[in-house]
């Protein structure tokens, strides 16, 4: 959650009623953010850690973030993030340091799992992002009719978490950590063109030269049927 979601009563309530858990950064001015560097400070039998994925920082979990926030009714823990200010070099104790703390409702994280899971979120708002402003067309309804609406809303859910599903996947590898917009503009540049068959309970999908190759190697009989649902407008010449 973005700190602009910051709410005791949300919090309590998206936890007790919801069964979901947040993870939140907390701000500077509030009781929880001080009592947080108040705590890991006090507690120096627990050493600090290394920062998973940044070099000059450390990082302590610390526990009962909850205790000065009176509107929120749910436990939260925390985890303290430290780095030296600019020209200081740790003699000051906590005053050469700048602080952020980081609180959530889900007891069993570590400190590390804590900072972790919230790095996640740039690329969760990048994934929400394609699918509701890039080429996933999610806002682009065609009909204002709801049932509509809530058809097209599934589609592209449905259809972009198979694609990130498959992409996962051995298989789909060369699909990995690329957009919709870029995989097609690749498609063009190569100009790639594929065509969806299907009968029944069977589909296939064909590269269009390699579908033509198949057609044109169909038995003459077949040939004809097939004219009959591909007709060819007569064009004249001057």
């Amino acid at each position: 959650m973005d700190m602009a979601y910051i709410d005791g009563k949300t919090i309590s309530i998206l936890k007790l009623r919801r069964k979901v858990d947040i993870l939140i950064p907390l701000r500077s001015n509030m009781n929880g953010h001080k009592d947080a560097i108040e705590s890991a400070y006090y507690h120096d039998d627990i050493p600090w850690e290394n920062h998973p994925t940044r070099e000059h920082q450390q990082i302590k979990k610390v526990e009962h973030v909850d205790y000065f926030w009176d509107e929120c009714d749910v436990p939260l823990i925390g985890c303290v993030v430290r780095e030296l200010e600019e020209g200081r070099d740790g003699s000051g104790g906590r005053e050469d340091y700048k602080h952020w703390v980081f609180a959530t409702t889900r007891l069993t994280l570590t400190g590390k799992r804590m900072i972790q899971t919230y790095e996640l979120r740039p690329e969760i708002e990048e994934d929400h992002r394609q699918w509701k402003d890039g080429p996933w067309d999610m806002a682009e309804f065609t009909s204002t009719n709801l049932v509509q609406i809530l058809y097209h809303v599934i589609c592209v859910l449905l259809s972009y978490n198979l694609c990130e599903i498959y992409s996962n996947t051995r298989a789909g590898q060369q699909f990995a950590r690329k957009t919709l917009r870029k995989l097609t503009r690749e498609q063009a540049r190569r100009h790639d063109v594929g065509v969806l068959v299907f009968v029944e309970n069977y589909y296939a999908v064909f590269e269009i030269r390699y579908f033509t190759g198949i057609l044109i190697r169909l038995p003459q009989d077949v040939l004809v049927h097939l004219r009959s649902h591909f007709p060819i407008p007569e064009i004249g010449f001057t």
